[in-house]
């Protein structure tokens, strides 16, 4: 269950990591970021859609009001819109939205090498404890493979221990930007199968 507390002390600690910087998107999900069953590891946000508006420590994220703010811009670019696929499809499970790195850069090659420290995504993944990680694009598989000691197969489920507890990571055959709709949904489908068996009374 979160509480008032468990709010506050993530919003000091993504405070403190990212310096309040409006160039910084620490995460997304509809509400607390505690209890979400399943999280999506991305590489780092494109859009620069503002996080701290939609952020508070009574009511968490509001997921909403931040994807209202982010279609101002126009149309949803392909791995949002995969996104939005992939939540709709795993109701009634939440999803929260990683990224190894927090910072908003259009394209990783114009991140600068002081922004690309995982620091806050490993804090998050202790923090938030997701039963399944669902991993796309080389860079956050490689950094996740080198985190939890395992090779990450395409298409599979891994089973992983870490921070003394147990995890499901799933690695999707190709980074959210390339796949199809009808892909993202059976994704959706198996992610929301395994659990039922995994936590089978």
């Amino acid at each position: 269950m979160t509480t008032r507390a468990h709010l506050q002390d993530i919003d000091l600690t993504i405070r403190s990591l990212t310096g309040e910087s409006d160039r910084s998107r620490p995460f997304l999900c509809t509400g607390s970021p505690i209890g979400c069953e399943v999280a999506e590891v991305g590489i780092n946000p494109a859009v620069n859609t503002p996080f701290w508006p939609f952020w508070s420590t009574a009511s968490g994220c509001n997921k909403e009001g931040w994807l209202q703010d982010y279609e101002k811009s126009g149309r949803r670019k392909p791995t949002r819109d995969r996104i939005e696929v992939l939540v709709r499809n795993l109701d009634p499970l939440r999803l929260l939205e990683l990224n190894l790195y927090h910072r908003i850069s259009p394209r990783l090659e114009d991140l600068e090498k002081d922004h690309r420290d995982p620091a806050l995504f490993n804090y998050l993944l202790t923090t938030c404890k997701p039963k399944v990680l669902l991993v796309h694009g080389q860079k956050p598989t490689t950094h996740l493979e080198k985190l939890f000691g395992v090779q990450l197969p395409r298409g599979k489920f891994t089973s992983v221990v870490y921070q003394g507890g147990s995890l499901e990571v799933f690695r999707a055959e190709r980074h959210f930007a390339y796949v199809s709709r009808d892909y993202v949904v059976s994704v959706a489908q198996e992610i929301k199968a395994h659990l039922a068996r995994q936590f089978r009374p």
